[in-house]
């Protein structure tokens, strides 16, 4: 079976591309990616078409893209960011059935400016309302494409990507729970997109001052006026000494360092984002903060997995539980684990 994958080259897609071409030899992947941030990483791949930016490349590329949609068995569409993509299937709408959308979930949060992109939503919706599947984890997403597009489309349980699954012994994870008395670590955001809200958050940890010895600020990506206002924003409010922006990406080690050292993470996303620093940070026993109305957090909830409420904050018990820590490593190493992955893309591919 021929299996084609559509998407731009993210950082973690050449993980993903690998891990199918060692797990599953039953069908035959390629791969269409629109250039992106890794394509350097990926271009020497024999079964990986890149487009790059210029006129003529997306000319070319989109006429082998055509030929390549009508010659494969299940086409993968990784992201729907891509408008002229969006206007192409909408004008095949008997490819649709065969297409499943891994959601990423600003592909879909996009709705919510839907009448500034009028033009592009008519497409949008076109396409999504007869899709085959949605692969997602987050079901509350699935479920606010039905409401928003009506869609047709079957949800299909996916992790989605390599860097979701939570690898490791759960029993190495000591729980060591600060004392009350004790300073705490704090990662605040996880880049320079201002739907982070980091200004507003400021209204709650301000409140945290005196329980807060270093704050790491992650702005590696997304506007960089705006870094600048949060770098300064938040050095006026806590002082240089405990704020350390974070503006360059961050190697493994280091960043896993940072989840190591942090006590508490605050996100304050108004929709499903940095779900894989959640996850990381979640499996590390770690205390992590989501807005409650977010649905990352229904999924956290259906599945036993304990946040807490950045709107309803105790300033007593700021941490969580020594249980409750380790009952999220648990139940993390148990959902997220690779096994369980690849057969839910089994499932997707052969179904």
């Amino acid at each position: 079976m021929k299996i084609l994958h559509v998407s731009h080259a993210s950082r973690f897609y050449e993980d993903f591309i690998d891990l199918n071409s060692h797990f599953d030899g039953l069908h035959e992947h390629s791969y269409f990616l629109f250039g992106g941030s890794a394509k350097e990483s990926v271009i020497n791949n024999s079964n990986v078409h890149i487009v790059n930016k210029s006129a003529k490349s997306y000319l070319c590329g989109y006429a082998a893209l055509l030929k390549r949609l009508f010659t494969a068995d299940k086409v993968m569409l990784h992201g729907l960011f891509d408008n002229r993509l969006l206007m192409l299937l909408s004008a095949m709408p008997w490819l649709l059935k065969k297409c499943t959308w891994f959601l990423w979930g600003g592909d879909l949060y996009v709705y919510k400016e839907r009448k500034q992109n009028a033009f592009n939503e008519f497409f949008r919706k076109r396409v999504i309302k007869k899709l085959g599947n949605i692969a997602t984890y987050v079901k509350g997403d699935y479920q606010l494409a039905q409401q928003w597009y009506q869609t047709e489309a079957e949800y299909m349980p996916c992790l989605l990507y390599p860097s979701n699954i939570i690898v490791g012994d759960p029993n190495v994870h000591s729980i060591s729970k600060p004392a009350d008395s004790e300073k705490k670590v704090l990662v605040v955001g996880n880049s320079a997109d201002p739907q982070n809200n980091h200004l507003e958050l400021l209204q709650v940890l301000r409140e945290w001052k005196g329980a807060i010895g270093k704050l790491y600020l992650p702005l590696s990506y997304g506007d960089n006026k705006y870094a600048g206002q949060v770098i300064e924003q938040y050095k006026k409010e806590f002082g240089e000494d405990v704020i350390t922006p974070i503006l360059d990406y961050l190697p493994l080690q280091e960043y896993l360092a940072m989840i190591a050292e942090a006590d508490i993470a605050v996100y304050g996303h108004r929709r499903q984002q940095a779900m894989g620093n959640t996850l990381q940070l979640l499996s590390k026993g770690k205390t992590v903060y989501l807005r409650g109305d977010v649905t990352q957090w229904a999924y956290f909830d259906s599945v036993g997995i304990t946040v807490k409420d950045i709107n309803k904050v105790d300033e007593n018990n700021l941490m969580l539980s020594a249980d409750q820590a380790s009952m999220n490593i648990e139940k993390l190493h148990q959902i997220h684990h690779k096994d369980v992955y690849l057969q839910q893309l089994q499932t997707i591919y052969s179904e």
